[in-house]
């Protein structure tokens, strides 16, 4: 509520709108209708506005990094958490690219370095048993967006018995979010 007094010309006041998180919001177009009066000695004036939104489908990913830490020839087991939000009722899936060390797929991944390789894999179970690829439909998880954040493990396994110079060996790999 605001208050004043009148000086013969029309007085102008800024409405600030915020829109809160739309935390399970379906997506769609939302109205409402703001009416504002002005009460004077006499009578009372007033007058109505539109307020609208549209909320799209949407979603959004992020990653932890994946570290098999030292590598002594022996099987290694480490995970990583990719982080999925999307808006509610959107059908997602999470693929995993093959990464960017060459010649390297997303059922064959490689480290780099130089140009020595070190083999690992990623999966969705921790079996190592369900590669993680890129394939919607075929070698992804899926869900159903409900405006909040899921998490989704990444089973990563370094294989023993690999020769390798020592070092330190990366890769980068992509996860994308199709909807």
């Amino acid at each position: 509520m605001s208050s004043g007094t009148g000086n013969g010309s029309a007085q102008q006041y800024t409405i600030f709108a915020r829109i809160p998180g739309v935390r399970g919001s379906p997506e769609g177009s939302y109205t409402d209708t703001i009416t504002g009066s002005v009460t004077g000695n006499f009578t009372t004036a007033t007058a109505a506005f539109s307020v609208t939104s549209m909320l799209v489908p949407g979603c959004a990913i992020a990653a932890t990094d994946l570290d098999f830490g030292p590598y002594s020839g022996t099987v290694i087991s480490s995970t990583s958490t990719i982080f999925v939000l999307c808006t509610n009722g959107v059908r997602y899936d999470v693929g995993l690219n093959a990464g960017t060390t060459p010649g390297s797929t997303v059922s064959s991944r490689s480290m780099l370095r130089g140009s020595a390789f070190l083999r690992y894999g990623l999966f969705r179970n921790s079996r190592h048993t369900l590669n993680w690829g890129n394939t919607p439909g075929i070698d992804t998880e899926s869900g159903n967006g409900n405006g909040r954040a899921r998490p989704w493990i990444v089973f990563g396994e370094l294989p023993g018995g690999q020769s390798v110079p020592p070092g330190a060996y990366t890769d980068t790999i992509t996860a994308t979010v199709f909807f």
